[in-house]
């Protein structure tokens, strides 16, 4: 029920250290802070390309990749990166401060923190894997 009581831990290596990253589950205002973000980043992306690029990115006033929500892919890039990273690490073994290395974080480390935080603050897709973690059988 309440987001900050789920957290869980993700190990990485950094060279030959081993680094532990505490993730938390994203609370409702986090999420729709980080899907809003990445619709207006998409919006604006669109609107530099032009008109037609917008049409085929809109469908009523809405971003049309919100109606391939059940898609897994799709589904992680509903929520921009950077802001679910801030909001969803908590903390980390590294020796570099936390502030500072979200912004240096490689690609496939940055991403694989971004799905994790996602998967624990998401209802699963799978409508089996949803009934089963509200307890139904």
């Amino acid at each position: 029920m309440f987001a900050s009581h789920t957290t869980a831990k993700l190990n990485f290596t950094d060279g030959s250290e081993a680094v532990i990253v505490t993730i938390r589950k994203l609370n409702a205002e986090a999420l729709r802070r980080a899907s809003e973000e990445q619709s207006t980043r998409a919006m604006a992306m669109a609107a530099k390309a032009g008109p037609e690029l917008l049409a085929l990115w809109t469908k009523d006033g809405a971003p049309a990749a919100r109606a391939d929500a059940d898609q897994l892919g799709t589904r992680y890039r509903q929520y921009d990166r950077p802001t679910v990273l801030l909001a969803g690490v908590e903390s980390w073994t590294a020796k570099m401060e936390l502030a500072k290395g979200l912004g240096d974080l490689d690609e496939e480390t940055a991403e694989a923190l971004h799905r994790a935080i996602l998967d624990l603050s998401l209802p699963p897709i799978d409508k089996e894997a949803a009934a089963a973690r509200r307890g139904e059988s």
